[in-house]
């Protein structure tokens, strides 16, 4: 089955270091993972040979200043596969926003906004990620919790800043982590993402449209929302418009039926989205986990939402109630290709059934992954909150595919924070660890297992989120100092020190907080852009944007982009969901790790080849006066992928494609010469288009107006009555403008060009002393030419059929035919030869040069001695370089 995926460009990333200018882009799920890349600085290429072994290179003559452009070599064609893009002052860029204003509740309290959970997705199909997120009120609640919170808003920004929408889901939804779960998804495959959330009456979408009843208040006095209908609504993700609204499954019911009566329990909400069919995104909404869990299927088929399936467990049996955790894993956890919902300690197969269910009960954190890398599929890592009723477990490593238990941590405290992560090179696969101690959020006390559950240590680094950021393999440890006055930290990143077993900050983020109180997340975590590395998206302090940091630490391991795996992808989706977890691929990612399998996917949205060339316009022609600048305006247009370059070169000089051009300073001369100027465009795609023109260089005059019009002769015959090849060529301008630059055409071909003295009266006269033409017809025109235009001359015809020698006469006296005997071959008048051959029975005897002196006689004589008897024939042939001529035949006889 192959799924169908977003398409992504490269994402290039240029940030300045004290090393230079680091570089980083992205490898595509199907390229060839030896796919050649080449860099270019500034227009100039500055790897001597494509980079095949990563996708993240230190340019140390880059500056801030620079501008990169990356290209591929994709069969025989050089493609570029970024537009050009420039250097990050620092290790990050942020986002400005339009923070919403406070919002005064019905008790007089205050809500302020900051940027909360967000996710990523391709809303307008460009290949590139919009940022979405939620603002947070300041008042947001856990659901144990009574109180007014503030409208919750979904606002989606390009990364530039740019607000494509904000939708308010108004004051029936309530502010916390558990209510609202943010998905956004190609959920149609159409190549744009679309926005799925909770609604409720008085939400207002992206273009102003209110859902349900814009008035109604279904608050009740300690903020909870039991009463009043809720939705399920898909928008648009490019305006934010409401594209279909239906009825959230399953609806709230009687509210103590989720195991509370006072709206804990109700209203805990979890999403993500699943390839349930192996090919096609759907969407999962759940509600209850901690008794009563009914999750549900969708696709948006035509626009609509269309339920797919059901798992209740009302209906499925008591033993299915309690196993949920505060988020869901998608992952294809029995290989057959189709998704199932990893629901925490019990797994829903792709079909709504039960895979199977290991009974370990609910938990805060989960990790599905290929952590033991010593046997096939994926593992599931958790940690529970009753181990009472689960037999004292409170961390397990499971098989994803069966439930069965590798092995477990035992305990009887409710163990809140878990986390695994290959952050030990020494030990294969990955290493889980679970807090100890006093079970604190933040304790360093607890239990660090290998893959295989050896105890590796009872030190343990945070057990809130992992991120690979540095140049190895191996994951880094991603916290916060927490600041307990304002429920936030600063984030830090920190490698573990296995013989140390200790972490060591390798990153901190001052001037940003983290999310979510002490769970200290992100905004969004995921390989945004560059290489396959992730980027941290966190929060300013003061909550005016979003700040997204990337590492400059080189790697030397080329991975494709992490976006192009299935499991990641969903992950990063549903990463904002309840408590948030770090996306895992599926595949083993760490230290000795082995080549990432290809994945079975298909790109939507992707740009159609471009297999037209680009068009070249505004090459120059005509006459150009070296006193004066060339002026070029030469362009290549290339609508379907742009053009990369466009080089013109004049007389085999590159000059620039606009503007003037000073020809002296190329070494030329206004000496009548026809220059050539050639345009090469190539786009995007690799292809080439060649344009030619030439430019006739004269020099500078004071002339106002084109030459007059000039008269050709010639003087074939003049001398002696013989068109035999040897004339001059004449031009006479009897009046008129004079040109500068006289060029003369033979049956249309230019055969002199010649540079014209001043005239100090009004006409000129110049030509050409022609030789040695052989017979045949020629027409002769001419171009009187100066800085103001060209004009033609009259033409003038000459005929040569004299040019190769007169015709000789061939004697002998051989009277008394004794076979001794003088030949003789005289041309008495007409062209001259320059050699001879005599023949005698076709058969050169003799042969000679002759001095030519046309139309003067010629002669040769030849003594010839014992020629046999018989009857012979005697021929003389005179040859010049238009051609032969040969006597007639003379008959001698020998006795």
């Amino acid at each position: 089955m192959v799924r169908n995926v977003e398409y992504l460009d490269r994402s290039p990333v240029a940030v300045t270091t004290d090393a230079g200018v680091y570089l980083g882009w992205r490898l595509l799920g199907l390229d060839d993972r030896d796919l050649g890349f080449t860099v270019y600085r500034d227009g100039v290429k500055i790897t001597d040979d494509p980079i095949t072994d990563t996708t993240n290179l230190v340019d140390p003559d880059g500056t801030a200043e620079s501008t990169y452009l990356l290209t591929a070599q994709i069969g025989d064609r050089e493609v570029s596969v970024t537009d050009e893009f420039g250097v990050w002052a620092s290790g990050y860029i942020d986002i400005a926003l339009d923070t919403p204003a406070p919002q005064t509740m019905p008790d007089g309290s205050t809500a302020t906004y900051a940027p909360g959970d967000g996710t990523v997705a391709d809303l307008d199909g460009d290949g590139q990620y919009e940022l979405i997120f939620l603002w947070s009120p300041s008042n947001a609640k856990d659901n144990s919790q009574s109180g007014y919170t503030g409208n919750v808003y979904i606002e989606a920004v390009r990364l530039d800043g740019t607000s494509l929408w904000r939708i308010d889901l108004g004051r029936n939804i309530r502010a916390g982590a558990h209510y609202t779960q943010l998905e956004a998804f190609d959920l149609d495959s159409d190549g744009r993402a679309e926005i799925a959330v909770k609604t409720a009456d008085g939400t207002i979408d992206g273009e102003g449209t209110v859902i349900g009843d814009p008035d109604a208040d279904h608050r009740n006095s300690g903020g909870y929302i039991l009463t009043g209908p809720e939705y399920l609504t898909v928008f648009d993700g490019e305006t934010g418009a409401a594209i279909d609204t239906v009825d959230y499954l399953p609806g709230r019911g009687s509210v103590a039926a989720w195991g509370d009566g006072y709206g804990n329990r109700v209203d805990r909400f979890l999403g993500g989205v699943a390839y349930l069919d192996g090919e096609n995104p759907s969407l999962v909404m759940s509600r209850g986990y901690y008794t009563r869990s009914v999750i549900v299927a969708w696709d948006l088929v035509d626009g609509r939402l269309v339920e797919r399936w059901t798992f209740d467990s009302d209906t499925a049996g008591a033993q299915f109630e309690g196993q949920g955790n505060h988020q869901f894993t998608v992952a294809d956890v029995d290989r057959d290709g189709l998704d199932e919902v990893v629901f925490g300690a019990l797994t829903i197969d792709d079909d709504g059934t039960p895979l199977y269910n290991s009974r370990l009960f609910h938990g805060d954190a989960q990790h599905v992954g290929d952590f033991v890398i010593d046997r096939p599929g994926l593992e599931v890592y958790s940690v529970f909150e009753s181990p009472s009723g689960n037999g004292g477990i409170i961390a397990a490593m499971r098989d994803a595919e069966t439930g069965e238990i590798l092995w477990a941590n035992e305990g009887s405290r409710d163990t809140g924070r878990g986390t695994a992560a290959d952050i030990d090179p020494t030990s294969p696969g990955a290493e889980a660890w679970n807090i100890g101690g006093d079970f604190a959020w933040n304790s360093r006390v607890g239990t660090l297992n290998a893959a295989d559950g050896t105890v590796l240590s009872n030190d343990i680094p945070a057990a809130n989120f992992v991120t690979w950021w540095d140049g190895d393999l191996t994951r880094e440890i991603t916290d916060h100092d927490y600041d307990t006055a304002i429920s936030a930290g600063v984030p830090t990143i920190s490698k573990w020190d296995p013989a140390a077993q200790e972490e060591v900050e390798i990153a901190r983020f001052e001037g940003t907080l983290t999310n979510n109180t002490t769970k200290g997340n992100p905004v969004i975590q995921a390989d945004l852009f560059g290489d396959w590395r992730e980027e941290v998206a966190v929060r300013l302090a003061d909550g005016s944007g979003i700040r997204i940091h990337t590492t400059t630490d080189v790697a030397d391991t080329r991975i494709p982009t992490l976006m192009h795996d299935s499991q990641y992808r969903l992950a990063v989706a549903n990463q904002n969901s309840a408590y948030n977890q770090p996306p895992n691929p599926s595949f083993f990612l760490g230290a000795e790790m082995e080549e990432p399998p290809v994945p079975a996917i298909s790109y939507v949205g992707a740009p159609a080849d471009d297999e037209t060339a680009p068009v070249i316009d505004g090459m120059p022609s005509g006459i150009v006066s070296v006193d004066d600048p060339l002026a070029l305006a030469v362009t290549a247009d290339d609508p379907e992928s742009g053009v990369r370059t466009l080089t013109v070169m004049v007389d085999g000089v590159e000059v620039p494609a606009s503007g003037e051009v000073v020809l002296s300073e190329l070494g030329l001369e206004g000496d009548g010469r026809e220059v050539e100027v050639t345009a090469t465009a190539v786009n995007n795609a690799g292809l080439e288009a060649t344009e030619t023109s030439t430019v006739l260089l004269v020099p500078g005059d004071p002339f106002t107006a084109a030459p007059g019009r000039g008269t050709l002769s010639n003087t074939s015959g003049w001398d002696y009555g013989l068109h035999d090849g040897n004339y001059d060529v004449v031009m006479n301008l009897w009046w008129g403008v004079p040109g500068t630059v006289f060029r003369l055409f033979e049956n249309g071909e230019l055969i002199e060009t010649r540079v014209l003295e001043p005239t100090a009266g009004m006409s000129q006269t110049t030509g050409l002393r022609i030789e040695g033409k052989p017979n045949g017809r020629y027409v002769y025109t001419a171009e009187l030419v100066n800085a103001q235009g060209v004009t033609e001359t009259t033409s003038t015809t000459v005929v040569v059929n004299a040019a190769a020698p007169g015709k000789p006469v061939v004697s002998h006296d051989n009277w008394d035919r004794d076979g001794d005997f003088t030949v003789t071959a005289n041309l008495w008048w007409g062209t001259n030869a320059d050699a001879y051959d005599l023949l005698l029975d076709g058969e050169v005897v003799d042969s000679g040069e002759l001095a030519a002196a046309t139309p003067s006689a010629q002669r040769v004589r030849v003594e010839l001695e014992g020629v046999t008897a018989g009857t012979h024939e005697l021929v003389a042939v005179f040859r010049n370089a238009a051609g032969e001529t040969a006597s007639a035949p003379v008959t001698v006889t020998v006795r």
